[in-house]
Order: structure tokens, then sequence, then C-alpha cells
């Protein structure tokens, strides 16, 4: 009975090796400036699920400098759509044209773009707070804030026929912040500095928060710039 057992156990560790040997991988590095309200990404995506009919969704704020093929460096054709498939207009739809007809989706995709965007100090202003919703890459000169799902700040894939979206996913990523204090995203503990290298082995939808902000601890829970006493 107890071989039995072992064997069980064993062969549901190799399946679930498996299952994480086929889950979407994000690596790379991100430059951001809090102050200039810059984002630099030079990011891929492996193991890409194959998916027919697909499309890549990035945010629409973001100038493309190009798609490769990884790691052969050859760089792709594309197509965009402004309006998006979320309906929102924050991000832009993305494919690569076959040489014939449909899509072509490699299995693991270099993206190389950047970005600038405003950055509003006050966010009580009238003119201003109706704008900072969740999908923006909101900058308000001490931090930056992008989730992933809806702002896009990395590639998410999408399947349009199963209408699956592929934001949570791991992720193995250098950022840089010279006027950071703080580097954040969800699944790794927060890093103090200007520099951190982040992964998670658990698909997350990868929500950044990085800037000039303390970190409290209390109770085994982490607070990101707390505004309370002790």
């Amino acid at each position: 009975m107890r071989k039995l057992v072992a064997l069980l156990l064993g062969a549901s560790f190799a399946l679930s090796a498996r299952a994480q040997d086929t889950l979407p991988l994000l690596t790379g590095t991100v430059h951001l400036s809090i102050l200039q309200g810059t984002v630099d990404c030079d990011l891929v995506l492996h193991n890409v699920p194959r998916i027919q009919d697909y499309l890549i969704r990035i945010n629409s704020g973001m100038n493309i400098r190009y798609f490769e093929n990884y790691p052969s460096g050859y760089k792709f054709g594309y197509e965009r759509e402004v309006a998006d498939s979320t309906g929102t207009y924050e991000s832009n739809d993305y494919w690569f044209p076959a040489s014939r007809t449909g899509k072509f989706l490699p299995k693991s995709i270099r993206f190389r773009y950047c970005g600038m965007y405003p950055v509003v100090a006050d966010t009580t202003a009238a003119s201003t707070s109706r704008q900072d919703w969740k999908g923006n890459i909101a900058f308000n000169g001490y931090s930056v804030r992008a989730d992933g799902y809806q702002s896009c700040w990395y590639p998410v894939l999408y399947d349009v026929k199963k209408q699956i979206t592929y934001d949570e996913v791991r992720y193995d990523i250098d950022i840089d912040c010279p006027d950071c204090s703080t580097i954040y995203v969800n699944g790794a503990q927060p890093v103090r500095g200007t520099h951190a290298r982040l992964h998670s082995d658990v698909p997350r939808q990868i929500l950044l928060y990085a800037g000039k902000y303390p970190v409290a601890y209390a109770g085994g829970d982490c607070f990101l710039n707390p505004d309370m006493d002790e």
C-alpha cells in the first residue's frame, strides 16, 4: 500500500512539473523613471500556448520598437488593432500574420517597447481625478502603479475563440528605477532600493507599484505606503 501511495505521489509530482513547464513565463528587464513618467521594457514571453486565433494586448501608450522570435532574433511584421478586444481602448491588439492566411504564433517572443506618461502630482484635481482609473499606468511624482489585465504594461495573450486571457504568468524579471526607493510586483516581496530581481513560480497577474514610499510589516502582513500609527 505504501509503495502504491509513493507511486501515485510520484506520478502526481511529475504531472505537476510538466504542467508547470507549459505555463507562460515572462523574463527580461524593465527600466522606470517615476519623475519622467517613462517605462522601457525588454521582455520575453516563453512557453506560449498553441493558439490559432489570438491577440496580444499591450498598453496603448507604448511605442513598439520590434517583436522578434526568441532566441533566433528574427524580427516579425505585425498587425495592430487600436480598438482593443477589452472594449476599453486602454491597450492595442497585436498579432503576427502567417505567410498565406491566418496568424502565426511562435513559442517564445521578445518584446521591445517603451512609453512616456503624464506625471500628475495633484490627483485630487477635478480635471485629472476622473482619469485615474484602474487601467491607467499612473505616475504621481513619487510612484507608478500599473495592473496587468487592464493596463497591459506587459504583453497579455488572449485566446479569441475560447475567450481566455493569459494575464497570469510566471515571471523572472529585473526592474531598474534610479529614482525609486521601493519596488514591488504581485507575488514577490517588496524590495528596498533602486533595483530588484523579482520572480514567482506561481502564475500571477503582475501588479506593479514602485516609487518612494515606506513598507511596514504587522502580524505577518505587508503594508505598502502605510499612513497609520502602530
